[in-house]
């Protein structure tokens, strides 16, 4: 009985290990690297705590023995240069500081996108999407000057006015984006979505 007990105690252990292994590999793949004298953009460095939050509260259900390299972003455009989490991160990072209202578009998206394939809440995600927001806002490369963001909850009515669906439905199961508006209220950027 007690030889059980031992087994089973070290077998324990030994998974423990593993595991801890496996988030500490995770953690590394995000890391930014600090360059010279700057310090890195907000943006960049959000990013990077909503991955390591991820790993602190859900220890990576996605992941496996590669960490994070395995992890794949489910939504991606053909555009779209990167296919997993560590890739993600660094595009967001590398973007992070353009003030162009295309990038700006680019970076919600990203930022989107990594929470979902993090399998996280949105809220989790608003402390950056937050700043972004507050870019768009101040850009002056927008086709017209930006009055407003509108975050398009989950569960919303799809409206093809403010909306690009990128498949069926007729509810918003996750936002790819924001809606863009100027100050005549019209849309001069609307959200992609998935629907329900």
């Amino acid at each position: 009985m007690e030889a059980a007990f031992i087994v089973t105690s070290l077998l324990t252990c030994l998974t423990g290990l593993v595991l801890l292994r496996r988030l500490a590999k995770a953690a590394r793949q995000v890391r930014l690297p600090i360059v010279g004298a700057s310090a890195p953009d907000p943006i960049g460095l959000q990013a990077q705590a909503l991955v390591l939050g991820a790993i602190d509260e859900t220890l990576l259900p996605s992941g496996n023995a590669s960490g994070l390299e395995e992890v794949e972003v489910q939504f991606r455009e053909a555009q779209d240069p990167y296919r997993t989490v560590p890739e993600l991160v660094r595009h967001i990072d590398k973007l992070g500081p353009s003030r162009r209202y295309a990038d700006l578009m680019s970076l919600i998206k990203m930022v989107y996108q990594l929470q979902d394939a993090l399998q996280l809440p949105v809220e989790k995600a608003t402390a950056a999407l937050t700043i972004l927001a507050e870019r768009l806002r101040a850009t002056d490369t927008a086709p017209r000057p930006v009055a407003k963001v509108e975050f398009v909850p989950i569960g919303t009515l799809l409206d093809t006015g403010r909306m690009i669906y990128v498949n069926s439905g007729t509810h918003v199961r996750q936002p790819f984006g924001v809606v863009v508006y100027d100050a005549d209220a019209k849309v001069i950027g609307k959200a992609k979505v998935m629907c329900q």
